[in-house]
């Protein structure tokens, strides 16, 4: 199995989310949507062997938060 490293600049995010090219987006949402319902303090741990993507993922879901992320009318997926 081939392995590619993307670095996780603010544009390579985006056009991961909008071409969803992790294959993760399902993840991605349900994570944010089960954020969005929290009324109590939460832990969560992402866990995954070294070179999984586990920084790339939480930096999509942090991307996502900051810029209440919609690929139709967002300008960081225009870049």
């Amino acid at each position: 199995m081939n392995k590619y490293d993307i670095l996780p600049t603010k544009s390579n995010l985006a056009l991961s989310i909008k071409n969803d090219t992790t294959g993760r987006n399902s993840n991605l949402y349900n994570l944010l949507r089960l954020l969005n319902f929290q009324q109590d303090s939460l832990s969560i741990a992402i866990n995954g062997s070294w070179g999984t993507g586990k920084t790339f993922f939480i930096k999509q879901c942090q991307l996502m938060l900051d810029n209440a992320f919609s690929c139709e009318d967002d300008e960081i997926c225009k870049q």
